[in-house]
């Protein structure tokens, strides 16, 4: 791997010593950051579980990051909570077509309504 961990003695979790740097698309560094937040919050024979703010300091993320792998998890499944959501397309991006468009250009074309006018 491309980043060092270390064993933290006093909480018992794993800690970076240095920023994560993956030379991997960003969809790929979130599965693993997702699938790292869900190995060190599992309580198992290696040792107790990290706390969140263990897991904050750890991984260089939020609580609502943490909050929302691990719903998706026990709601949903283990591959949905590893493999982020699609993002909807920004507003910027988004086109104006069709029946919408003709009807902005009516609008913007079109005299004000009365008292509307400076």
């Amino acid at each position: 791997m491309m980043h060092d961990l270390k064993f933290g003695r006093s909480v018992g979790c794993f800690k970076s010593s240095t920023t994560y740097r993956f030379a991997l698309h960003k969809h790929q560094e979130w599965k693993l950051v997702h699938a790292r937040i869900l190995l060190l919050g599992d309580e198992g024979p290696a040792g107790p579980r990290c706390t969140d703010e263990e897991i904050v300091a750890a991984l260089d993320v939020g609580l609502s990051t943490i909050g929302r792998v691990r719903r998706r998890f026990v709601t949903e499944s283990l591959e949905s909570a590893i493999h982020p959501r699609p993002r909807p397309p920004r507003p910027d991006k988004v086109k104006i077509q069709g029946e919408v468009e003709r009807h902005l250009i009516r609008l913007a074309c079109s005299d004000p309504p009365a008292g509307r006018c400076c």
